[in-house]
């Protein structure tokens, strides 16, 4: 993700706004739930947000 975060900044010079529109639902209850589906969700919709805004923050300092 640095990569591309690197490619728009050069590109376009700085990010202002950070949009998530991307993710996935997963039904089941707690209890049910898929260990490795749930990674996997949490993965997608929680850590790569978080990688994001790491990423874009990074040069702010």
């Amino acid at each position: 993700m640095a990569r591309v975060v690197a490619q728009v900044q050069d590109h376009f010079g700085s990010v202002d706004v950070l949009v998530k529109n991307a993710g996935y639902g997963y039904r089941a209850a707690v209890e049910e739930g898929d260990d490795k589906e749930v990674e996997d969700l949490f993965a997608t919709n929680f850590f790569g947000t978080v990688s994001m805004i790491i990423d874009l923050n990074a040069d702010a300092g």
